[in-house]
């Protein structure tokens, strides 16, 4: 953005230089060459009067001396023509290319001849370098007797003009580098309270999703105007925190103050059934049922709102252990269902992570997993290096699988696949897992193996330094 704006700004300075030291530049040509042409007019018209009487008298030699004394000097050639256009006067060498000029520009010599002055009617630039030709009538006792004509060179003025534009290009130079660092500092002004601001946002989108305070911006540079951007996003975090806060006390309360209630029920339920005959313990065996599945229900919500809003104490996480550990854990089990838990040659990597909330993770999925799984297959784990910055723990099931379309919906609160029973499970645990995992810079995804049937579950984590090839 601030290099938008800098070339919107250096494009309007540029075309404000342009714009005025175009006009300055050519007034600055004009000038110097009025000045010049209004000196060789004097000049010549001065020697016009000088020739009055050499012309009557034929005698040119005081004449031929001022003119030599005058070409010494400026170097300038000074002619005297009859009415013919014939030289009676001119420098001892004449050079062939005041003799072309002279000859090209005889309509200036007519001109004079006919009464009035003349001068050459071509523009002097800089780079242009025909020399300027005028010529004055010599008239005495009311005849034209000829006319006096100088041959004067343009490079003293296209020097001066030339130099004056060089200085006016360094100052457009300098004037343009003072606008452009004036246009940097400008922009970094404006702009330094919007990239704190962009990178504030991002922060305290974090912070808020994990739980943790978010910190106030509190910096008065910049404009006024997003400066009180600033304030008003402070306070926006702030508001924003504290009703997360609210919302995630409200879930933990309300979780903590149903359980004894319904303990308390449970226990009811269980002395009323062996008092009750066989027709009405079948009624309060479902209703224990129900009471237990709110049960867990209730603690699913609470280590939902745990994981939530708990910031996770991240530190290096050895996966390879992780999962050897989960695999013992869970064996038992496994077999009770005719299921080998197989772990494959994996990297032995490290991730920057919460020991604990990988395991809760693995938990959730080896038990979904299990539940899924037929008799005799197997369910795979391993630590894949998926890039040099990540790691994957992918656990897989040989089970009937999910449609593409359910992947993403199976993390979602309370969501359960096509045809599993509504009363088993509370359809919280890989919601729970997914928050465990985002709040440790990670991912739970699921998603169909490259072959065979069932559900790959990858978690994703920040891989550290401390990784080698197991």
């Amino acid at each position: 953005m601030r290099v938008r704006m800098v070339t919107v700004l250096m494009a309007a300075v540029v075309i404000a230089i342009v714009a005025l030291g175009g006009p300055l530049a050519l007034l600055s040509n004009f000038w110097a060459e009025q000045q010049l042409r209004n000196d060789r007019l004097s000049d010549t018209s001065w020697f016009a009067a000088l020739a009055e009487r050499p012309l009557v008298e034929t005698a040119y030699t005081d004449l031929r001396a001022h003119a030599a004394q005058y070409h010494h000097l400026y170097g300038i050639t000074v002619l005297l023509v009859d009415t013919s256009q014939e030289i009676l006067m001119a420098p001892d060498r004449l050079s062939d290319a005041d003799r072309s000029e002279l000859l090209r520009n005889e309509s200036i010599t007519s001109a004079a001849l006919a009464g009035r002055p003349a001068q050459s009617k071509d523009i002097t630039w800089p780079w242009t370098s025909r020399p300027l030709i005028v010529a004055v009538p010599v008239i005495a006792e009311g005849r034209i007797l000829g006319a006096a004509v100088t041959i004067s060179p343009t490079r003293p003025m296209r020097v001066l003009v030339a130099t004056r534009w060089a200085l006016f290009g360094l100052g457009a130079v300098v004037l343009a580098g003072l606008a452009l660092l004036t246009a940097v500092r400008l922009g970094t002004w404006i702009l330094q309270p919007v990239r704190r601001l962009e990178a504030r946002m991002a922060d305290a989108t974090r912070d808020i999703e994990i739980g943790r305070t978010a910190v106030p911006l509190g910096s008065p540079e910049g404009p006024p105007e997003l400066v009180g951007l600033e304030r008003s996003f402070d306070h926006l975090q702030k508001r924003l925190a504290c009703l997360l806060e609210r919302q995630s006390a409200f879930a933990t309360d309300a979780s903590h103050q149903l359980r004894n209630p319904l303990t308390a029920l449970r226990i009811r339920l269980l002395a009323v059934t062996v008092k009750v005959d066989r027709g009405l313990q079948e009624e309060l065996g479902s209703a224990l049922r129900e009471v237990h599945r709110l049960s867990e229900l209730v603690d699913g919500m609470l280590a939902l709102a745990k994981a939530e809003n708990r910031p996770a104490r991240t530190r290096h996480c050895r996966l390879r252990a992780v999962i050897d550990s989960r695999t013992e854990a869970w064996s038992p089990l496994a077999e009770l269902e005719s299921v080998r838990l197989v772990v494959h040659d994996t990297v032995d990597g490290h991730a920057l992570a919460s020991p604990d909330d990988v395991e809760t993770v693995l938990d959730v999925v080896i038990d979904n997993a299990l539940r899924f799984a037929p008799p005799t297959t197997d369910i795979e784990l391993s630590v894949v290096a998926a890039d040099p910055d990540t790691l994957e723990v992918r656990v897989r099931d040989h089970g009937p699988g999910l449609p593409a379309d359910d992947h993403g919906k199976a993390v979602q609160r309370f969501w359960r696949g096509p045809g599993q029973d509504p009363l088993s499970g509370t359809g919280l645990g890989l919601p729970i897992a997914a928050s465990l995992a985002h709040r440790n810079n990670g991912r739970l995804t699921l998603r169909s193996p490259r072959e065979g049937n069932g559900v790959e579950a990858v978690l994703t984590l920040l891989r550290t330094s401390h990784s080698s090839r197991g």
